[in-house]
């Protein structure tokens, strides 16, 4: 990058002259509910498994600024960021849009120690602009970010929105050397747009994104216990019991029974016992689901099931099998 080209991109975060815009008022609509957090390890407790966009992949040098031409996602290739240096799943913008630097770029990439940043940070380049982020896979709940401003710490306004609009807005402290906030919601969240008020620029830091849900656990099953291998007739008009074996890490106890799904066809599960089948002091799970509503295929090996804790943890569990009964008389 030229000297003249980095003073350019100096000049403009700086320098620029432009008159705030009024933030527009936010409303919620639908039901969603949010619940925000301020703490980055509450946060990441309660939101695991998030992917991290750090923009330490960047091209500016330490302790300098360069311009960026928006919109700027995994696809990008530009003098901040060559394709793929972002994370997919996630695109940053301004709002309003800009002349993709003809006179100057609607987002500027700041180096380490620039203006104070601690680190790589993306804000929007013009005074009153809102920074924008989207998430266009429609799969995100959860969000939380290192919130910067420049020139001046104040006070942001956050504004979250989902599929069809607007389903919340806060505010936080945003700083030249980031203040965390994050946000949960029950549907997806599609864009977030932070705005703040006076001479300043805004943007984010660290941003974690993704749907926020633990990972999936995995169990056992032992199909008809006490039989090995496991025959299951597919063309039966009966029920076939199968256990949910505990184990040192899963209480089986804990399965929600009424989400219990067996096999292609979804099969609901009934008749919930508890006993150890497999004798190792662990009480195990034991239910019914009917055959034909599972659509076991003749030569299938195993049986699956899907379904969540009562707390609503995702499981997932197979088992071996044996098809019979499948020639054709």
């Amino acid at each position: 990058m030229s000297s003249a080209t980095r003073f350019a991109a100096v000049v403009s975060l700086v320098g620029l002259i432009m008159a705030a815009r009024p933030a527009p008022h936010a409303r919620s609509v639908g039901a969603a509910t949010l619940t925000f957090f301020t703490d980055r390890a509450a946060f990441q407790a309660s939101a695991p498994n998030l992917a991290v966009e750090d923009f330490e992949q960047g091209k500016v040098p330490t302790g300098g600024v360069m311009g960026c031409p928006g919109p700027i996602d995994a696809a990008t290739s530009s003098p901040c960021f060559s394709a793929g240096a972002i994370r997919p799943g996630v695109q940053f913008t301004s709002s309003p849009a800009h002349d993709r630097c003809v006179t100057t770029c609607e987002l500027a990439l700041l180096g380490r120690g620039a203006f104070g940043a601690p680190s790589m940070v993306l804000v929007e380049n013009f005074f009153g602009d809102a920074f924008v982020i989207t998430f266009p896979g429609g799969n995100i709940a959860a969000v939380g970010a290192d919130l910067v401003t420049y020139f001046r710490n104040g006070t942001c306004t956050i504004e979250v929105s989902g599929a069809k609009g607007v389903i919340g807005s806060t505010t936080a402290p945003c700083t030249s050397l980031g203040s965390f906030w994050g946000v949960k919601a029950d549907e997806p969240i599609t864009r977030l747009k932070i705005t703040v008020p006076g001479n300043n620029v805004v943007g984010v830091d660290n941003l974690a994104f993704g749907t926020g849900a633990p990972p999936t656990i995995h169990v056992a099953l032992d199909v008809k216990p006490g039989s090995d291998p496991s025959p299951i007739n597919p063309r039966s008009q009966g029920v076939t019991p199968v256990a949910v074996l505990s184990s040192a890490d899963f209480d089986a106890s804990q399965m929600d029974e009424a989400s219990m799904a067996f096999g292609p066809g979804g099969a609901s599960a009934v008749h919930e016992s508890y006993i150890d089948v497999n004798g190792d002091g662990r009480p195990d799970m034991v239910v019914h689901f009917s055959t034909q509503a599972a659509r076991i295929g003749c030569g299938d090996t195993q049986l699956t099931m899907t379904g969540r804790t009562v707390a609503g943890r995702k499981i997932e569990g197979t088992g071996p099998i044996q098809t019979v009964g499948c020639t054709n008389p």
